[in-house]
């Protein structure tokens, strides 16, 4: 257990708040955590005075703790609450294994998870998702507890807490392990076995540490709370049909996040069909699908929804090493060949990215001289893939491609967060535009862009027309407005006044991105009509 959380610990450790803030559903948790400290509030915290309540406040509370026990906000602060949990979630899946299976398997599985691409990338990033499953998975093992060791008496107390504190931190997907044990339990007893999961304490917990973020929350105003954050931000906004085609592509983006480990999955697929009487595996097999469901059936996917899928895969791909016993099957030649072009692919990718021409990649355009270890790292994870199939040698299988994955994802990381911090430099942004702004109000119009806010340290708040716009440049004593080019600027030039002039031009995130305003020694002229000729002035 020890051995899985210290190679996940070095894994994310290394590169903790070494990257530079950038999107804007990142960037809102420090932001309302500063806005905790500075305004003394822990429920109705604002983004640019906006109240907040379309998550749980567990995160940004967690990012307050710590910035005040630190002194001070940093990248840092908002990351270490996520490197926490996603050391939290193998751990549980390590224990969940054992209690399932074997120490063996507990173990595997906490090294399978930490190794997976998709779960890697979900502890790079400053949102709540990893704190859902580590509370998730705490649940999953003291459910387990509770129905298979008659001395855990208060197992089941404890995943009712597990839950709540896994809605806490998002809403109401927390809730998917009381989904798949019930499931399981009516599988197994029929109706009556649902029962099993009723424990008074338990249920008084969740409910009042549900009530504590819950009540304030609704306080702020029942209606706007249940049309606006309970039917728009947590049903409408997960609930609904999908596409055919989306649903391929989401089990497409499930597979890809999984690697290397989804190149076995046909084989662990075969092995848990035929070991499906083993209550463990049921389990296992049950939260997979249900997993599956609440993700390809939402209205709106994002990749970090299959967060919750990985544990469960992992697990199902530790109880097949674990008694993987067939040496040069059939099945096993076919996984090792398809391991081989994976492989070929993997490494044209890693070599060649623009053949590709996927975003995931960009990092790795113009780096040839670094990419030697992920290389590496790759050809060590097909070799012990197809070494370990065709010779039965599960151990060899799972340590080989654990210590290339450890190789391959630190090697990408470092590489990634040096080009994420050279293409999205928010922090050069923010200082440039503060020696333009000299204090003064700042506008964004075209982009939330609360990176800037977070780095400024101070609310930017954002023009939406371009009658807002003409407004601030002319009412504001030094107006400063940061705006995306060419789109944004050619939206609001047409009838922008005349002194507006860009003052600086910075390229961030493949975008160029204009500092405009109204330079200090110019004389303000009215606005221009819309049907005047117009020239740009970039």
């Amino acid at each position: 257990m020890c051995l899985a959380v210290l190679v996940v610990a070095l894994l994310v450790l290394p590169t903790l708040g070494q990257r530079v803030i950038q999107a804007a559903d990142e960037a809102r948790f420090p932001l309302l955590a500063r806005d905790m400290l500075e305004r003394g509030v822990w429920f109705n915290a604002q983004v640019r005075g906006r109240v907040f309540h379309e998550k749980p406040p567990l995160y940004p509370w967690a990012i307050a703790v710590l910035a005040k026990v630190q002194g001070g906000l940093t990248e840092t602060t908002a990351q270490i609450p996520v490197a926490l949990a996603a050391v939290g979630t193998v751990w549980f899946t390590c224990l969940l294994g054992r209690q399932l299976f074997s120490a063996r398997a507990g173990l595997w599985a906490g090294l399978v998870l930490a190794t997976s691409i998709g779960f890697f990338v979900e502890t790079q990033a400053l949102l709540p998702d990893m704190l859902v499953a580590c509370f998730m998975m705490a649940a999953g093992w003291l459910f387990w507890r509770a129905v298979s060791d008659p001395n855990a008496s208060r197992a089941l107390t404890g995943f009712y807490v597990a839950l709540a504190l896994a809605v806490f931190a998002k809403g109401p997907l927390g809730v998917l392990p009381l989904l798949v044990g019930g499931t399981w339990l009516w599988s197994e007893y029929g109706p009556a076995g649902v029962g099993r999961l009723w424990d008074r304490v338990g249920v008084a917990a969740f409910v009042l540490l549900t009530l504590v973020w819950l009540v304030p929350y609704v306080g702020y105003g029942p209606s706007s709370f249940t049309q606006d954050v309970l039917w728009e931000d947590w049903l409408k906004w997960y609930v609904g049909r999908p596409e055919v085609l989306k649903l391929a592509s989401r089990v497409g983006d499930a597979a890809l996040r999984f690697l290397p480990w989804t190149i076995v999955l046909p084989l662990v697929a075969m092995r848990a069909a035929r070991e499906r009487r083993h209550p463990g595996v049921r389990f296992v097999v049950l939260w997979v699908a249900i997993a599956l469901l609440v993700v390809l059936s939402s209205n709106n996917f994002r990749t970090r929804y299959l967060l919750p899928l990985y544990p469960a895969l992992a697990l199902l791909v530790a109880y097949w090493a674990d008694t993987f016993r067939a040496p040069g099957s059939r099945s096993a030649q076919v996984v090792a060949g398809f391991a081989l072009v994976v492989g070929a692919v993997g490494l044209t990718a890693i070599l060649s990215p623009s053949t590709f021409g996927a975003e995931d990649l960009a990092f790795l355009d113009g780096a040839r001289g670094q990419v030697a270890p992920i290389a590496i790292g790759l050809l060590v994870i097909v070799a012990a893939i197809v070494w370990g199939l065709w010779a039965a040698r599960n151990g060899l299988l799972v340590w080989g491609v654990v210590a290339g994955g450890v190789i391959l994802l630190t090697s990408a990381n470092w590489l990634h967060v040096e080009w994420a911090n050279r293409d999205g430099d928010f922090r050069k942004l923010a200082s440039a535009v503060e020696r333009q702004a000299r204090g003064t109000e700042l506008r964004v119009f075209g982009g939330r862009f609360y990176a800037l806010d977070f780095y400024v340290a101070r609310p930017v708040l954002q023009l939406r027309t371009p009658e807002e716009f003409n407004d601030f440049v002319l009412e504001a004593r030094h107006p400063v407005v940061l705006i995306d080019a060419p789109r944004g600027w050619v939206f609001v030039q047409k009838t922008a006044p005349s002194a507006v002039r860009v003052l600086d031009r910075i390229r961030v995130r493949g975008r160029d991105m204009l500092i405009v305003g109204i330079p200090q020694a110019s004389t303000v002229l009215p606005r221009r009509d819309s049907r005047e000729d117009h020239t740009t002035r970039l």
